[in-house]
């Protein structure tokens, strides 16, 4: 998955490897590639997360300042045991690592993504709650894009049904281990002539 910002491209890839330049990296790690040269923005086996057989593969990023060290992210896979936070952690979770530690962040179960196969989380971003077009006392407005098809309760009624090549907005008016709030879709993916389930990344501008 990748991360734009005027720092360069932030990544984290599926399997281990090398880059071109010699940095070798996991898939528990977020790479940065600054125009010129890679490196090791984070270091997943440091912070305690596990290489070996690939058990902590990084999914979708997002990163609030690229002079921090805090980032919000997803797992590809299910039922991960991270440092730090008790329940498991699902591929339609969330958890923040603020530099120093793990913490859950959203919990995917709580807003009706329970199918842990299609509705894994895989790109999003991340505005102020005030952004939300929907709702009030939002505390975080995510855009969210998920592996396959699925379905959440709609803002106004009735369901939303989405695939994986559309983009959700969720106005979240409670994060962590109680998260709650309310679904809207944002992109219907399909309807933009994007291929079904391509949505992998998302970055949004000013505009």
């Amino acid at each position: 998955n990748t991360y734009d910002s005027p720092a360069g491209v932030f990544m984290s890839a599926i399997a281990a490897g090398t880059t071109s330049d010699g940095l070798a990296y996991g898939s528990e790690d977020i790479l940065l590639w600054d125009g010129t040269a890679w490196s090791t923005w984070f270091d997943g086996s440091a912070a305690g997360l596990e290489p070996k057989k690939a058990k902590h593969d990084i999914d979708a990023i997002w990163i609030p300042d690229p002079d921090g060290e805090e980032f919000i992210f997803s797992f590809t896979q299910n039922r991960r045991t991270i440092p730090g936070v008790g329940p498991n952690v699902d591929g339609m979770d969330l958890v923040r690592w603020d530099g120093s530690a793990f913490s859950f962040w959203f919990d995917g179960s709580d807003v009706f993504l329970t199918n842990k196969t299609q509705e894994k989380i895989d790109a999003l971003h991340i505005l102020p709650g005030g952004e939300s077009p929907i709702g009030s006392g939002c505390l975080a407005y995510l855009l969210v894009s998920t592996q396959g098809p699925g379905k959440v309760p709609n803002f106004n009624g009735g369901q939303l049904k989405f695939q994986g090549e559309d983009v959700l907005g969720f106005c979240a008016t409670s994060l962590g281990q109680t998260t709650a709030g309310l679904w809207h879709m944002v992109l219907d993916g399909s309807a933009a002539g994007m291929p079904r389930n391509s949505t992998d990344s998302i970055s949004v501008s000013d505009d």
